[in-house]
């Protein structure tokens, strides 16, 4: 008797996946197990410490990573699948970075601090030798949360940058650090919050069971005008612990603490 064939669980068709992993030090633990081949040829060494994010340039053609080894390294997704891989290092002074996002022509990022608590910002610079590198601009920005922050985002269109904190609070800022808008999400905790890929819009999601979407407006002439509330996205029974926009920004997947998924 010809057995059936499972169907398919889950499918990846994209050319690069990446992922980072902190293993403790401590003897009591076990190593985990070598990564397949296949994917160990894909894995830049170059921290020293444990990779705290990672982030892919909108043309996938770069991949940042941050570590507690107060480092960010620029790596060109090219190159990831020779030898020896070549990368742009950043040196983080007296902190390290937990997150961090490049900006849409990848000639900048911005690092969210550990210690410092704030968005820092890092430009491409051309060194004498005629070598390129990354150094920060000339001041942080100011210290406004008052709850960890669960992540930041800059919009494609370069127009501002987001952060978003674990109480109920999201932050919409220039690029040079000054603060446009505060939105108040009222889902009495914040779990996830994120720029949509086209640039327009903020969402987040958190304790209550939806999921808020917010349009950042600007003027024709490029000014900042306002934060107005576009849509929700209603459907869960419990609350929603992340979310993804497809590509075009036309779709959004949600999955909640009970074991279904939500497409709009």
């Amino acid at each position: 008797r010809a057995r059936r064939d499972k169907p398919r669980q889950h499918s990846f068709t994209h050319r690069l996946l990446a992922a980072a992993l902190k293993v403790p030090s401590e003897p009591r633990y076990r190593r985990p197990a070598p990564l397949p081949r296949a994917l160990t040829a894909l894995s830049p060494q170059g921290h020293s410490g444990s990779v705290s994010c990672l982030d892919f340039s909108s043309n996938g053609k770069y991949l940042a990573s941050c570590g507690e080894d107060r480092t960010v390294r620029l790596w060109s997704t090219r190159e990831l699948a020779a030898r020896e891989h070549r990368c742009l290092r950043a040196n983080v002074r007296l902190d390290h970075a937990e997150r961090v996002r490049l900006s849409p022509d990848s000639r900048a990022f911005i690092v969210w601090l550990a210690n410092g608590e704030t968005i820092r910002v890092y430009k491409m610079t051309k060194k004498e030798d005629g070598s390129f590198t990354f150094t920060p601009t000339s001041g942080d920005f100011p210290k406004k949360h008052k709850a960890p922050v669960i992540n930041i985002g800059i919009a494609e269109t370069g127009k501002f940058i987001m952060t978003a904190s674990s109480d109920t609070t999201i932050l919409i800022w220039s690029p040079k650090g000054d603060i446009l808008a505060s939105i108040n999400t009222n889902q009495m905790n914040n779990a996830y919050a994120a720029v949509s890929p086209c640039g327009r819009f903020v969402a987040s999601c958190g304790f209550t069971p939806d999921v808020k979407v917010w349009e950042v407006c600007f003027a024709k002439n490029g000014d900042f005008r306002e934060v107005t509330r576009a849509f929700e996205l209603k459907g869960h029974t419990a609350g929603v612990l992340s979310f993804s926009f497809s590509n075009d920004s036309r779709r959004y997947v949600c999955p909640i603490r009970c074991p279904t998924q939500q497409l709009w």
